[in-house]
């Protein structure tokens, strides 16, 4: 009996396997350029549901096609197209916005980018009960970007069922513009996806300048760097018009070798204002500004690697973790750069060195000439004085940025008391 059983359960599970139908565009209906007609897919038919696998890999009639009726697939792959660059409607053909719905049988959705081409998924023109020309998740979504082109999603992104996360990896650039018309006539918030973002490898890219900003496009979730390097995970903040401040609310996470945030524009300035944690590097790029305002704990390296100024705001602090001396994490980067220090450094010594000559850089050297440090600035649990900030033997110097073991007051008298012990003895054998 459990033989049979066994047996029922394995054919009934390839029988659900079967299920899985991928279906390649290519684009044979002259007079219908919509996903719904069926003689634009390679076998003449289309089913649509979340075991729905589809691809574009030649075929003809690519620059722009429609969704036609709100959709759910599984996974989208681009190959290949003939076409210079490919722009999916999230419309019918008469311009009435419609969703697509990424829905798997099981594991996550996939977008699968293996071309070097613009892909534009755009929201339709009119909005109506059927659909807001939306992408929803109803669960995770990879997005593995292996082309130079940019795969710009001017849709909002929502979730369906669940809190949904997005990763990137692969190397290319995704642009997320829920909202980048000069007047946008959709009444809702941008991107709402609450699973966070995620960038293993590559570039995810927002505007300060769209209608509702780079924050609404970043949706509230967490938001990881988890490159292998801090260069394969950049986070771009862009500017394309008057709009060149604005604060971004969402927590961050530095994983394996941390990530970048770049700013372009040398007149912008994105302040950060959620706490950044992990254990990663933070490098900034760019001649822009950025701002932290939050209580940050990540212990890797603050980079900065181009013009413009990191500011470490009033209500911003930093951590430092000292292990054996020289062992830290610190502020280091080009000295074109400027620092702006007006929060608080708080180092954690549970680990730190003791000896004498012990000491650990905390801000690189030639960065000090244009370092600035404002009234508000200070070093949690020590006291300072004229720039100099004490706490049991730790002194950080400001003009040296660095922190230093000095011997307690009370070992500087017992030291002058054997000195005083010593000239007596000497005194008396003489």
């Amino acid at each position: 009996m459990k033989v049979q059983n066994l047996l029922i359960i394995s054919l009934l599970a390839s029988s659900y396997q079967a299920q899985a139908v991928t279906e390649t565009w290519d684009g044979g209906d002259a007079s219908n350029n919509a996903w719904g007609a069926a003689l634009n897919w390679a076998d003449n038919t289309i089913t649509f549901g979340n075991e729905l696998d589809i691809v574009y890999d030649g075929g003809t009639d690519t620059a722009s096609n429609f969704l036609g009726a709100n959709r759910t697939i599984r996974s989208l792959t681009y190959t290949s197209f003939p076409s210079t660059g490919h722009t999916m409607n999230m419309a019918s053909g008469g311009g009435i916005s419609r969703d697509l719905t990424f829905e798997a049988d099981s594991g996550n959705s996939t977008v699968t980018i293996n071309v070097n081409k613009l892909i534009t998924w755009a929201e339709g023109a009119t909005f109506d009960a059927g659909g807001n020309g939306d992408v929803i998740l109803n669960n995770d979504l990879d997005i593995v970007h292996n082309g130079s082109g940019v795969f710009r999603i001017n849709s909002e992104i929502k979730d369906g069922t669940g809190s949904n996360k997005i990763t990137l990896s692969g190397g290319g650039i995704v642009e997320l513009r829920p909202a980048n018309a000069t007047t946008d006539t959709d009444p809702t918030t941008g991107n709402t996806f609450g699973g966070g973002l995620e960038i293993q490898n590559g570039s995810v890219r927002v505007f300060m300048s769209d209608t509702k900003g780079a924050n609404s496009a970043l949706s509230t979730g967490a938001i990881t760097l988890s490159g292998a390097t801090t260069a394969d995970s950049t986070l771009i903040i862009g500017t394309t018009g008057t709009v060149l401040t604005e604060t971004i609310t969402n927590n961050f996470t530095l994983n394996n070798g941390g990530g970048t945030i770049s700013v372009g524009n040398a007149s912008a300035n994105a302040t950060f204002s959620g706490v950044i944690s992990g254990t990663g590097d933070l490098r900034k790029t760019g001649n822009g500004d950025i701002t932290l305002s939050g209580a940050n704990t990540f212990t890797g390296d603050l980079d900065n690697q181009n013009n413009g100024t990191i500011f470490l705001a009033s209500t911003g602090e930093l951590t430092f973790e000292i292990g054996a001396s020289g062992v830290n994490n610190g502020i280091v980067g080009a000295a074109i750069g400027s620092l702006d220090l007006d929060g608080i450094f708080n180092f954690d010594l549970a680990a730190a060195g003791s000896g004498l000559t012990d000491e650990w850089t905390i801000i690189q050297a030639d960065l000090l000439a244009n370092t600035t440090f404002g009234s508000n600035f200070s070093v949690a649990g020590f006291t300072g004085d004229s720039g100099v900030w004490t706490s049991g033997i730790y002194e950080f110097s400001q003009s040296t940025g660095l922190l230093t073991v000095v011997p307690e007051p009370s070992s500087y008298a017992l030291l002058g008391g054997l000195l005083a012990l010593s000239w007596v003895m000497v005194r008396r054998r003489s």
